[in-house]
């Protein structure tokens, strides 16, 4: 477990960067490493409006900074306080993550991951041929839109119906605007269990739309396989396609690809099973 010192905006909106903060903090746990961050503790001892003990602060932080492991540092803008930490932590030559976490603006509570409500479904051309599947959901527990896109390679959360360059804009402006998540399927999934029905729920759109569009299998780590295809899958085969350190191969209906190298191809296998669409 690494020790991160969590970097972020503090001045100016105290409340919203308070929870800023702590969302950040969070994101560091879910990563399974522990977190300081100063601007969570010192506030709550210091007088903040006093220069001398506001300036104690920053002392002790920046102190404390040496004995982390590394800097992560949060939010769009940098302000005077996290440019010291920065400028140390190059001192002590010590890794410095710039995280891509936009949690500013949205903050999710906590809700039942598995009540939604799909509302419509749209599966396109974002450029250069890059197609992607969106499903706009609806969780009645916050009372609250949100989208979820998927292409073969990624899957993004957003907070508003918005798709790209459908106002013939060609920018990206918005989109980073309402991002709540981003994130490859490179990555494991169980850090983004809140969202992985809704994101398997795409993905099996995606995969219809998608192997039924380009005529070929849908490629995607078996850690990612929504359960309706896992379930009539060969868990060995699943099992020996991860110790190989393959995809998995997914044609129309949900269908599994049985690689040739598997040991027991000759073997008729499970996973013809259909995906359950509606």
């Amino acid at each position: 477990m690494k020790i991160i010192y969590v970097a972020s905006p503090y001045a100016g909106d105290i409340q919203k960067n308070t929870e800023f903060a702590k969302t950040a903090c969070h994101h560091v746990m879910e990563q399974g490493h522990a977190f300081f961050c100063p601007h969570l503790l010192y506030p709550n001892i210091l007088d903040e409006h006093n220069p001398k003990e506001r300036q104690l602060g920053l002392d002790m932080g920046l102190a404390i900074l040496k004995a982390c492991d590394e800097l992560w540092v949060f939010g769009k803008r940098i302000s005077q306080g996290m440019s010291m930490e920065i400028e140390r932590a190059k001192e002590f030559k010590m890794p410095i993550v710039y995280q891509e976490l936009d949690v500013v603006q949205n903050v999710i509570p906590a809700f039942n991951p598995k009540n939604f409500e799909v509302k419509s479904k749209d599966y396109g051309n974002t450029g250069g041929n890059c197609m992607v599947g969106t499903i706009q959901f609806y969780l009645p527990d916050l009372d609250r839109i949100l989208w979820v896109n998927c292409n073969d390679e990624s899957a993004s959360i957003t907070t508003a119906d918005y798709m790209w360059n459908t106002d013939r804009s060609e920018s990206w402006d918005c989109y980073e605007d309402v991002l709540v998540a981003s994130f490859s399927f490179d990555e494991s999934p169980e850090q983004w269990s809140q969202w992985l029905p809704m994101v398997h729920e795409t993905l099996l759109y995606t995969i219809e739309q998608e192997t039924a569009y380009f005529k070929k299998p849908f490629s995607l780590p078996v850690a990612w396989l929504p359960d309706t295809i896992r379930k009539n899958a060969e868990p060995g085969y699943l099992d020996w396609l991860q110790s190989e350190g393959k995809n998995a191969e997914i044609e129309a209906q949900g269908r599994i690809v049985i690689d040739e190298a598997y040991p027991c191809s000759e073997h008729t296998l499970s996973g013809i099973g259909t995906m359950g669409y509606q």
